[in-house]
């Protein structure tokens, strides 16, 4: 019987797939280029990261939300890795953003595809965090 974490693809998958509380060690730095909030959002221990980057008026604004699926982590981490870079570019090709880096924390900390109560029943709709301009 394999012990799950035993084989080396399993023990790569723990590398390449951090924790929650992982990537809310970065929220620091992302807020000297983003304003970030973290949503509580009700029956959920994780809360709901939202960046804004919104300096142009008159400018087209942006919503990206990754991090739908808990399992595939690429698109968090390319967020947690690039926010320098993404928030130069909204500035260079004026635009406003608002980005929702992780929006099922709870199927990432567990490495699920969806969340405990199905994604669409749950954090985004539930925290009704959607972003209007002022």
């Amino acid at each position: 019987m394999e012990i799950v974490g035993s084989n080396p693809i399993d023990r790569a998958m723990k590398l390449a797939h951090p924790t929650y509380q992982q990537l809310l060690k970065d929220v620091p730095n992302i807020k000297k280029y983003f304003t970030v909030e973290l949503l509580n959002v009700p029956g959920e221990k994780h809360k709901l990261i939202k960046c804004i980057k919104h300096i142009f008026a008159d400018a087209p604004l942006l919503m990206i939300m990754a991090g739908c699926h808990g399992e595939e982590p690429a698109p968090p981490l390319a967020f947690f890795k690039n926010y320098q870079r993404i928030a130069e570019a909204a500035e260079t090709h004026r635009v406003n953003l608002v980005l929702y880096p992780l929006v099922n924390p709870w199927g990432f900390s567990r490495n699920k595809r969806l969340n405990r109560l199905g994604f669409w029943n749950s954090l985004i709709c539930r925290a009704r965090s959607f972003y209007t301009r002022p």
